[in-house]
């Protein structure tokens, strides 16, 4: 997978790879790439090296060594060092304590700790869990007791990373026993070489070291060893651990992963080919990176500050299963290799030997069983789901969190009342039965709020909103589960009127579109068997004075009240358009409803005559626009599957909040909680991949567009599958029922998901491209 380039961003890009080249030692780079648990000597000796640049914490406030980029630039910079084999510097100084430091220590903390940390002379760990205290840190005992002109502190902390090699330990202990468990905690800086302190490693199960037990017996700290106000330990633990969760995403080192099981993949042989060319585990490998793509395109949300403020924690949750799931893909990638072990340093005389093995298998095994961990530090990813709920569950209305502009504001605020007032759940059954007549109705009242322009350039009478406003509508529309099919015949159908080549006849034809007199239905595809969009066996033949027509078209969306068909076919050997009237004689409809209420038709046409301006004359090749209209088409249908999930979560998150079981409500529940957290992540997911790729989609050459509408396309209707399907199962037996909204939602997301390819499509789409970058 690329990394998408951000204006403005290519040459700092290029200036940090350059002083990666100069300054990176090889052979510390090698080492870093596969060692598990980097050493203290090379953390700190790279520490020193970035800092003469002064980039060793470039997260830090400039008043303290802060390089002051923007949140882009340190997404940058960090991944190209991890990409790279920078060992990365010591986490718990300079992502965790440093920052605290800043923003509460007093001056004196400043000057005596901020250096050593920025200039790589001193290491330090993090004195948090203990032995019957992990995720639940307020439950803590280690305790502090003043005496005279200091504390003493008394304890056991546990998974002290690194507390072997460290200089200091930043330490939460009790200071008054005698208030709510959060309230009587203070925050320490203490040092490891203190009387007292005893550290124990505690080998993982990977037979490395880098956890550690750290004991303090009648351990004697001054008074300004303790950070801002006594008591006050648990907010700055908060903000700490805020910092290490964004943190945990692992985007870098997942994308490093990656890399890794494609080279793997490559060296490996499996029946006399290189495991990379079996289809299967290609189509593995295109589904986790996908799965990174999604990733990537929330911590870009969290990063320009329009995500929800729970993402942080779902994307904890996400980036470290993903990094498991890299790592199992990697041993599974090496067989019988990937079970081998490799020394790691402290086994002693007559310990284990260098197996016989390729180097590309080096410490897979031993970084997979560490990062065991990686959903069990910083918050067990059981933690954060009851995070993620306990605020869902407390919210009146939980929001996305992303900003609108003046102009999309108006526009969805306008569909949200048309919605609000004409689209209630009980009208849409009343539609439903009305049929043609009612979605006519409807047709002409989004003409005349301006829905149907909104995708056309303003030169063409539109809002020029293109793609994304024209998706802000769909999403709208999701939530209202309508059945007007705005994409098919305003959205899509827009975008190819705008390029007609005559005047004259644009602009007879885009009125049309704009007044709603005349609503046009797309008959493109052919077969709802195949999700080629290049199979097209309609053709048109000259004659003297026109065209005649043969061929099929499959579930044309609005067909059964459109006016006319804007239909392709072959001639002289391209793709032409051409205006098909309804009542053209000879043009065989018929007529049927998908699952969710959506009508649709089938066209079979037979030597159709048509007139010599039933041919609409393009500026464009008309495939390469068709091809343009269905990308955009299939992400502003990914939009309208967001607003419909994003409803069956709300339906869902309320049902638990009223229906009792047991005595209890639902939401009571932690294994429920679970569940709707496990939703509510999906839907941000989509969302943000979404949004991600509407941003990209005008501006990238068409083999990058496909691939973009591929990676959304698939993880979305994974995505929608599991939100509809988790809202059945939330609701129980009032789901299956018809009367009930959340079922239509489902039935919604499950047409969606089968539309312009189903994930398994498109994940072989990917595949295939990755097979030809990789061949």
């Amino acid at each position: 997978m690329s990394t998408v380039v951000v204006d403005g961003l290519s040459a700092f890009r290029q200036e940090v790879r350059a002083f990666l080249r100069d300054h990176l030692p090889p052979e510390m780079a090698q080492r870093n790439l596969t060692k598990v648990h980097p050493s203290r000597q090379d953390i700190l000796s790279w520490t020193a090296v970035l800092a003469s640049k002064g980039w060793s914490v470039p997260k830090w406030p400039v008043a303290y060594g802060g390089t002051g980029w923007s949140a882009r630039k340190l997404a940058v910079y960090e991944e190209e060092l991890d990409l790279a084999g920078a060992p990365g510097t010591n986490i718990q100084g300079v992502s965790l304590v440093g920052p605290v430091i800043c923003s509460f220590g007093s001056d004196a903390q400043r000057a005596r700790y901020l250096p050593p940390i920025r200039n790589g002379t001193e290491y330090w760990s993090q004195g948090f869990s203990e032995p019957n205290s992990g995720s639940d840190l307020a439950s803590l005992r280690t305790r502090a007791v003043r005496d005279n002109d200091g504390y003493v502190i008394n304890g056991q902390k546990i998974w002290t990373s690194q507390s072997m090699d460290a200089d200091m330990c930043f330490v939460l202990a009790r200071t008054d026993p005698t208030v709510k468990p959060q309230r009587g905690i203070s925050f320490f800086l203490v040092s490891l070489r203190s009387p007292g302190v005893t550290v124990r490693p505690i080998r993982s199960i990977d037979e490395g070291e880098s956890l550690c037990e750290v004991f303090f017996d009648n351990v004697r700290v001054p008074a300004d060893s303790i950070v801002g106000e006594e008591g006050k330990g648990w907010d700055y633990a908060k903000f700490l651990l805020a910092n290490e969760r964004t943190t945990t995403a692992e985007v870098p080192r997942n994308k490093r992963l990656l890399a890794r099981l494609k080279r793997i993949a490559t060296a490996e042989q499996r029946n006399g080919q290189a495991l990379i060319d079996c289809p299967v585990f290609r189509y593995s490998i295109a589904e986790l990176e996908i799965e990174l793509a999604s990733l990537e395109a929330g911590v870009s949300r969290v990063i320009d500050g329009n995500a929800h403020p729970l993402l942080p924690s779902i994307l904890k949750v996400q980036g470290c299963e993903l990094m498991q799931a890299l790592q199992k893909a990697q041993i599974d990638a090496l067989g019988p290799r990937g079970i081998v072990y490799f020394p790691q340093g402290h086994d002693g005389p007559g310990g284990a030997q260098q197996p016989p093995v390729p180097d590309h298998a080096r410490d897979v095994v031993a970084d997979f069983l560490f990062r065991r961990a990686a959903t069990i530090y910083g918050g067990s990813n059981e933690i954060q789901k009851n995070i993620v709920a306990k605020v869902l569950l407390g919210e009146t209305s939980p929001t996305n969190g992303a900003p609108r502009d003046e102009v999309h504001a108006m526009l969805e605020a306008s569909v949200a009342r048309f919605v609000e007032k004409s689209y209630s759940f009980e009208q849409r059954k009343s539609m439903r039965l009305e049929g043609a007549a009612a979605l006519l109705r409807n047709w002409k009242a989004f003409a005349e709020l301006g829905w149907l322009g909104v995708a056309l350039p303003e030169d063409c009478g539109g809002l020029g909103g293109g793609a994304p406003m024209a998706a802000l509508v769909a999403e709208q529309l999701g939530r209202a589960l309508a059945l007007e099919p705005f994409l098919f015949s305003a959205f899509a159908i827009s975008l190819l009127f705008s390029d007609v080549a005559e005047q004259e006849r644009r602009d007879q034809l885009i009125s049309s579109v704009l007044a709603g007199d005349t609503l046009f239905a797309l008959a493109h595809w052919e077969s709802i068997d195949t999700d080629d969009r290049t199979e097209l066996v309609s053709c048109a033949q000259r004659q003297d004075d026109g065209y005649l027509l043969s061929g099929r078209k499959a579930m044309v969306f609005g067909g059964q009240v459109a006016s006319a068909f804007v239909l392709t076919a072959h001639l002289d050997g391209a793709v032409a358009l051409f205006l098909v009237p309804r009542d053209t004689s000879g043009m065989n409809i018929a007529s049927y409803r998908l699952v969710d209420g959506q009508l649709v038709v089938d066209l079979e046409f037979d030597n159709l005559s048509l007139p010599a301006d039933a041919r609409i004359p393009m500026a464009c090749d008309v495939q390469s626009r068709i091809d343009v209209a269905i990308d955009q088409l299939t992400i502003c249908a990914c939009a309208d599957a967001l607003g419909a999930m994003e409803s069956a979560f709300r339906l869902t998150r309320e049902y638990l909040l009223i229906r009792k079981q047991f005595g209890a409500t639902l939401a009571s529940f932690q294994a429920l909680q679970h569940r709707l957290a496990e939703m509510f992540a999906q839907l941000e997911q989509a969302r943000a991949i979404t949004m991600s790729t509407l941003s990209a989609l005008d501006s990238a050459e068409p083999a990058a567009r496909r691939l973009l509408v591929h990676t959304t396309k698939a993880a979305v209707s994974k995505r929608a599958f599991f939100v509809g399907s988790q809202a059945i199962q939330l609701h129980g037996g009032v789901g299956m029922t018809e009367e009930y909204a959340v079922g239509h939602y489902f039935k919604r997301l499950l047409v969606f998901q089968s539309l312009f390819g189903d994930a398994r499509y498109h994940t072989s789409q990917y595949a295939a491209v990755m097979a030809n970058c990789t061949g």
